[in-house]
């Protein structure tokens, strides 16, 4: 069903935008039908001739294409995770429209459950200390334990790549070769001057 209604108001607004001259019903009945695919254009071709206009076109259109799966849906929406590397604000949209394909009138508070539910763990152990009044608060305050989590993240690959050069300039091995035999050589001239008055 969703898929079914964004796809005309995609289609709405596409025409809301180039503003060609004329019934903007009319313009959408003509044009709309070259963005179909697939099955769908299928469906067209075989239906077009019972369907007189744009309304009769959106009427059987979402019959044809817009049924309901409730048992998909919630399945989608309980199976939903934040990714390791996902954003917040984006784990936060699709779940929000997971959760109106659902249930409209799904209320905010199992909204915010099914959200926090849903984050990765390390944003989760410090999402539950919280109380969130609405999505968009809950929003708001998750995106801050993700900006903090970034910046900890960001000091503690500092502090290792730090370590690391560190451990590099404390290790005598780690210098040139040739500089330890110069040394050892000049710290020994008698060996060379030894060896000429034995002969």
């Amino acid at each position: 069903e969703d898929d079914a209604s964004k796809w005309l108001a995609s289609i709405n607004h596409f025409f809301d935008i180039i503003r060609l001259p004329g019934n903007k019903d009319e313009l959408c009945f003509q044009y709309a039908p070259a963005f179909l695919k697939t099955y769908a254009y299928r469906w067209w071709t075989e239906n077009k001739s019972f369907i007189g206009d744009w309304s009769c076109f959106k009427q059987m259109f979402t019959e044809q294409f817009g049924e309901k799966n409730e048992y998909l849906l919630e399945q989608q929406m309980n199976q939903r995770k934040q990714q390791p590397n996902e954003p917040v604000i984006k784990y936060y949209y699709d779940m929000m429209e997971l959760c109106h394909k659902c249930d409209p009138t799904m209320s905010d508070k199992q909204k915010i459950r099914k959200l926090i539910l849903g984050l990765r763990l390390s944003l989760y152990q410090e999402a539950i200390k919280d109380d969130y009044s609405t999505p968009k608060e809950f929003l708001v305050k998750v995106q801050q334990l993700e900006n903090i989590e970034k910046l900890v993240q960001l000091r503690q690959t500092s502090i290792d790549d730090s370590t690391i050069r560190q451990q590099h300039n404390n290790d005598p091995s780690s210098g040139p070769q040739i500089e330890s035999s110069s040394y050892v050589y000049h710290q020994n001239p008698s060996s060379s001057f030894s060896s000429h008055r034995s002969y």
